[in-house]
C-alpha cells in the first residue's frame, strides 16, 4: 500500500507543471493581475466596482427585504457611486500612498 501511494505521489510530482518565477525588473511577467480597481466605470477592470454591482444585483432580486425604490435610487446615483468607489482607492485623503491604512476600516482611528 505504501509503495502504491509513493508511486502515485511520484508520478504526480514529476508530471505536474513547474511554476515559473517572476522578478520585479522583468516587464514580461507570466503572472497576470486578476484584481484591480483602475477604472471608474468598467467593472471588468475594477474588482471593487464588480463587488458593488453584484450586491446591487442581489438586492434587486430580493423583493421581500429590499424595496424597489431602494435599488432604483442606487441606479440613479450609479455614476456618483462609481466615482466614490474609485476615489476611495486612488484619491487622497482616502488613499494612503505608503501603507494603505486609510483604505481599511480601523475603529481605533
Amino acid at each position: 500500500m505504501k509503495r502504491k501511494i509513493l508511486a502515485i505521489a511520484s508520478v504526480i510530482a514529476l508530471t505536474a507543471p513547474i511554476q515559473s518565477v517572476a522578478f520585479a525588473h522583468e516587464s514580461d511577467s507570466p503572472i497576470a493581475l486578476r484584481w484591480s480597481a483602475e477604472s471608474v466605470h468598467n467593472e471588468g477592470v475594477s474588482s471593487h466596482l464588480w463587488i458593488v454591482n453584484r450586491a446591487i444585483d442581489i438586492m434587486s432580486q430580493n423583493t421581500t427585504v429590499v424595496k424597489q425604490n431602494e435599488t432604483a435610487l442606487l441606479n440613479d446615483w450609479r455614476t456618483n457611486l462609481e466615482e466614490g468607489i474609485y476615489s476611495a482607492d486612488y484619491k487622497n485623503p482616502y488613499y494612503d500612498n505608503s501603507t494603505f491604512a486609510s483604505h481599511f476600516y480601523d475603529p481605533d482611528s
